[in-house]
């Protein structure tokens, strides 16, 4: 029922103000990809061009479909669906999930929500070449942070990280139509394995020692590689956002710093219990500390306004990058 949950939080006020700024950044994101794509010294041209035309494909879905404010659609939406009788509303709601969902595929541009607006969170869905950006994570503290430089530097939910996972090493198995299809070249895992790697064994953090033991993790090529690759791209976003609109105010004890050098992720904020350090070693994703530690070593811009020593831990002389 999560559309009919989505209801009540759905409003045109979003539609009106909030996404197009949503749009214009994501715009913005994906610009400065595809010119990161046309830099790299890794890619042959045929898999530069073909994951120009991968991004330049990519749907956006965000906030929540636009229809779900009409009252008429959304009755229609849920007909058939019983307050009384729970497990025929199971069969109905089976019947027509899997009804929409092959419907879906003989619809060319097909826009199908593959989440609920309701989750806070945010998925690239490889089989539709689509990025999904609920409403649910276009709330503070995920957004109106007050200034554009923390909304494009926001990690949670972020367009930056979805965008990339598009052309990680699970989301480059499928083309611009979501298809499962090889459309690198032979060349290119072989260059990007010569570029400086993102790769286990590459960046190595202690996560947890004490009375339970030592565990290590070390940096995940997927999650470090949409992490570091993201937040490249959303600094030079938001770079070219100053171009346009003009510097923003200075947030109060960074005076000495422009906005552009401000540190992000201040949402990976956490304390973590040995229980929970141990399930994050197995964990696909990068603990939270350490895509803070990890991604800003990684940036010379961030060395460079913090005068971090070559060689030390945020400055390391060893830099990793894919993007």
């Amino acid at each position: 029922m999560g559309l009919a949950v989505s209801y009540a939080i759905a409003d045109k006020t979003f539609l009106e103000r909030t996404k197009p700024r949503v749009e214009q950044m994501l715009t913005d994101i994906r610009n400065e990809f595809d010119q990161m794509v046309l830099e790299t010294d890794w890619m042959d041209a045929y898999t530069k061009y073909e994951s120009l035309e991968k991004s330049k494909a990519m749907k956006s879905l965000i906030g929540f479909p636009e229809w779900i404010l009409d009252d008429e659609k959304l009755e229609e939406h849920y007909q058939g669906i019983s307050p009384t009788h729970h497990v025929e509303n199971w069969v109905t709601a089976l019947e027509f999930m899997n009804t929409e969902w092959l419907r879906s595929w003989r619809v060319k541009n097909s826009k199908v929500w593959d989440m609920d607006p309701t989750v806070v969170n945010a998925y690239n869905i490889f089989e539709r070449n689509a990025i999904n950006i609920p409403v649910a994570i276009i709330q503070y503290p995920f957004y109106y942070l007050g200034l554009d430089a923390l909304n494009y530097g926001a990690p949670r939910g972020s367009s930056r990280h979805e965008l990339t996972h598009g052309f990680d090493n699970a989301g480059r198995h499928y083309d611009k139509y979501g298809n499962e299809k090889r459309w690198w070249s032979n060349h290119t895992p072989a260059g990007v394995r010569q570029a400086r790697p993102v790769s286990r064994g590459a960046v190595q953090f202690v996560l947890l020692s004490g009375s339970e033991g030592i565990y290590q993790w070390y940096a995940d090529a997927r999650g470090e590689h949409c992490d570091n690759g993201g937040l490249r791209e959303a600094f030079r976003a938001y770079k070219a956002y100053v171009k346009r609109n003009g510097p923003e105010p200075v947030l109060p004890g960074f005076e000495d710093f422009t906005q552009r050098t401000v540190a992000v992720h201040l949402q990976y904020c956490e304390t973590v219990s040995p229980a929970v350090a141990k399930y994050l070693v197995k964990d696909e994703h990068s603990p939270s500390k350490f895509r803070v530690l990890g991604v800003l070593s990684n940036m010379p811009e961030f060395g460079e306004a913090y005068q971090c020593p070559s060689g030390s831990k945020m400055n390391p002389k060893r830099k990793c990058r894919v993007w």
